[in-house]
């Protein structure tokens, strides 16, 4: 894993920086590509940078779907976004991140729901 930064603009101003890890280079693009569409009502472009090189610099575009991301990589787009929403950047405002946030919860708050309502598995199958 390694360190990344990645800066979200909205014309030529920084609207927020956020540090984030990734398994590569593509890895933290793709990342990238989600974060700015979850933002997309509030910035225009990200950069993405590892250390003092500048992995990629890209204009909101028809990124791939945060379903399409599985794993780890869906795991991190999810905290990032947390984190973004939580942070006192400009940005933080954004109602599309804070309805994209909300439909994650939502899927979750089910599945904890129906897992409460089984009885628990003694160790038997019933006969």
């Amino acid at each position: 894993m390694s360190a990344y930064r990645i800066y979200f603009r909205e014309a030529t101003r920084i609207v927020c920086r956020h540090d984030f890890t990734a398994d590569e280079d593509q890895s933290a693009v793709t990342i990238g590509d989600v974060l700015c569409d979850a933002c997309s009502d509030s910035c225009d472009s990200f950069e993405v940078w590892n250390g003092d090189h500048r992995v990629v610099e890209r204009s909101l575009h028809s990124p791939r779907s945060a379903d399409v991301i599985l794993g780890r990589s869906q795991a991190s787009i999810v905290k990032c976004e947390e984190a973004i929403q939580q942070s006192e950047w400009i940005i933080a405002r954004s109602k599309k991140l804070l309805e994209r946030l909300t439909s994650y919860a939502l899927p979750m708050r089910r599945a904890l729901a129906r897992a409460l309502e089984r009885p628990p598995n003694r160790g038997r199958e019933p006969r």
